[in-house]
């Protein structure tokens, strides 16, 4: 009887475990939910370089010798 008793003590000790598991999981997925990893309005370095004018490297070197002077 000892053994089933020492099984059973396992079992539940695995299900409580399990459980506290499927709780922190659970919480994990809520806060993701509120607060994304990437959230959409995160600030945007490709789009601030596509709106560059074309010729922004000249100005920058121009700006650059400027600040040289």
């Amino acid at each position: 009887m000892s053994d089933f008793r020492e099984m059973m003590i396992e079992i539940t000790k695995l299900q409580s475990d399990n459980a506290k598991a499927q709780a922190k999981h659970n919480k994990l997925q809520e806060s993701l939910q509120e607060n994304p990893i990437y959230p959409k309005d995160r600030y945007d370095s490709d789009a601030d370089e596509l709106s560059r004018p074309l010729d922004w490297q000249e100005q920058q070197a121009r700006d650059i010798e400027e600040m040289e002077k």
